[in-house]
């Protein structure tokens, strides 16, 4: 080819991409991308769409967990799952899941999908409002509208309450809440003219898990919030600052393990108790139930093949201690032994729960939770 013709193709070719680039950034660009030129940040989200490892990491827990569905049922719940997961601000409780609209998960404001999400009982006027606050496991990560607790609980309350008062339950559960996000968006919902009849939070693995944001009370995206703030973003200072979810993860300097694990405990209970204390000043049922989790009391965590085999001290040691401080704040149960005899598959992945492991639990909410508000 003569130099000539050579020389006009790069030009031709550097005009292309000029004018794509202006292009991009009039039409679509319209929001700050991690890449400085609109062509690479499109291009980033193109790879994204095609080739997405997570799906594949998390596919094979699925077909463990959920054998009586097909591949293709699985590998399309994968994609929902990958495709759903993730966040935009929202007023006074700093973050929630973005809307979502699938054939399998379905989110809308703050509350997921709930199916079924009523039992009606045709002999009893009144209807029991039941709002359901957690993180990821209440959420319900990596399964379908169907399969959450919050579905469970409604079946099985059906079951083992027939006749018992009619029940609609909303599920507020979102993606790493700790127990004071959950106080923050009840309160919100209360002080908003939301408040319901009967509350039911299950959580604790994150009030450990994530020691700083704990301590702290500080949310898990609060640092893209305080550099959102600025004039402009620079996604360099993003990746260096200190001030990233990573270290929510780490243990906060000059603490022991003993006093942080003691003031971890400290903290969470409080929030139950400030969630008791709101429930009665404003006249409905409040019950908290301290999660199940792989990192305590699993003996058969080595023989599974699709939970988390790390091991995380500092939540072994919180729930050890919640065992027997939880006894100290009313309508409080520990749930934390629940694996002590399994044998099964109760993870979906590294800690959200099968759908066979939501019905258990949510067996045992219904348990408890059912009889108090049926007493005559």
């Amino acid at each position: 080819m003569p130099r000539k013709n050579f020389a006009k193709i790069l030009i031709q070719c550097f005009l292309f991409i000029i004018l794509l680039e202006v292009f991009l950034r009039v039409v679509f660009y319209q929001q700050v991308g991690r890449e400085r030129l609109a062509v690479l940040e499109i291009a980033r989200n193109i790879k994204r769409k095609i080739y997405r490892p997570g799906i594949d990491r998390v596919y094979n827990g699925f077909l463990i967990a959920r054998p009586d569905s097909t591949k293709e049922t699985n590998r399309l719940i994968a994609e929902e799952a990958a495709n759903s997961n993730y966040f935009e601000y929202t007023a006074w409780t700093e973050y929630k899941n973005i809307d979502f609209s699938g054939k399998y998960i379905n989110t809308n404001g703050m509350v997921r999908k709930t199916m079924p999400d009523t039992f009606i009982n045709q002999d009893t006027t009144a209807i029991e409002v039941i709002y359901f606050l957690g993180g990821s496991t209440m959420y319900g990560v990596n399964v379908t509208d169907r399969e959450t607790i919050a579905s469970a609980f409604v079946n099985a309350y059906q079951q083992q309450f027939p006749r018992g008062v009619s029940i609609k339950v909303v599920n507020y559960g979102i993606p790493a809440y700790h127990s004071y996000n959950e106080l923050m968006l009840l309160s919100h919902l209360v002080y908003s003219g939301r408040s319901p009849g009967v509350v039911i939070m299950l959580d604790g693995l994150n009030d450990f898990l994530m020691p700083v944001a704990a301590k702290e009370r500080l949310p898990y995206y609060y640092y893209r919030l305080k550099l959102a703030s600025k004039d402009k973003i620079s996604f360099k200072e993003l990746a260096q600052i200190a001030d990233s979810t990573e270290t929510l993860y780490t243990s906060p300097a000059g603490y022991t393990a003993k006093a942080l694990t003691d003031s971890l405990v400290k903290n969470y209970l409080s929030n139950l108790n400030q969630v008791n204390k709101l429930s009665v000043s404003n006249g409905f049922k409040a019950f908290c139930f301290i999660q199940p989790n792989p990192f305590y009391n699993y003996p058969n965590k080595k023989h599974d093949p699709v939970c988390d085999q790390l091991e995380y001290p500092l939540v072994t040691s919180g729930y050890a201690l919640l065992a027997s401080r939880s006894s100290s704040v009313e309508n409080c149960f520990f749930l934390g032994n629940m694996l002590a005899n399994e044998k099964g598959f109760p993870f979906i992945d590294r800690f959200h729960y099968s759908p066979e492991m939501c019905k258990r639990i949510a067996a045992e909410l219904v348990g408890v939770v059912g009889e108090r508000i049926n007493k005559p």
